[in-house]
């Protein structure tokens, strides 16, 4: 009950995936880049781009953009770029813990682009009460299927970054995640 345990090694020696150099891109006005500035990221050697909450219309949940249209023309302009996409979710948000990203397919090429999670750990995945009452139970198998089913869905080379802010260190997450990204309080 509620117990979790993991091993920490070292890093390999050799690498699976060279690091990704990315640019969050937070901001409601305007909601999202221009080419411009996304030709300046490549410059840059950014090789990820991550659209935070400003990409829908329900910063909560939801895979509606904000802008059709707008949004088509952001990840076609990174992907021209050698510029991969990824937009901000929440990793218990019902479009993730019940749908498994169904909308990642109309946007986004598998292998390819991907998602980055906040809310990413199983401790936001309750049942019940929450874990510091009597009842609150940490449901680690339906947030093991839901990441599992969500890796499948952006493909083994995909990028499936998380973080969990505040509440306990993600780095102990399935080896679904591809990587781990400090949050606020870690």
């Amino acid at each position: 009950r509620n117990q979790w345990g993991w091993t920490i090694c070292r890093a390999p020696v050799r690498r699976r995936r060279a690091p990704l150099r990315f640019y969050h891109w937070i901001g409601f006005l305007p909601r999202y880049p221009s080419d411009s500035q996304i030709e300046k990221m490549a410059r840059e050697g950014a090789d990820l781009l991550v659209l935070h909450e400003s990409w829908r219309t329900d910063v909560q949940n939801g895979s509606t953009p904000y802008d059709e249209a707008e949004f088509r023309r952001v990840i076609a302009t990174a992907h021209r770029n050698d510029i991969r996409m990824a937009v901000y979710i929440r990793g218990n948000e019902p479009s993730i813990r019940e749908e498994r990203a169904e909308w990642f397919d109309a946007y986004f090429h598998r292998d390819y682009d991907g998602l980055y999670m906040d809310y990413g750990s199983p401790i936001c995945y309750t049942t019940g009460a929450e874990e510091t009452y009597p009842g609150g139970r940490i449901a680690f198998r339906e947030y093991y299927l839901a990441m599992r089913d969500v890796r499948r869905r952006v493909g083994e080379r995909g990028i499936f970054l998380s973080h969990s802010g505040p509440f306990f260190a993600a780095c102990g997450m399935t080896g679904l995640i591809g990587g781990y990204v400090a949050g606020e309080g870690e």
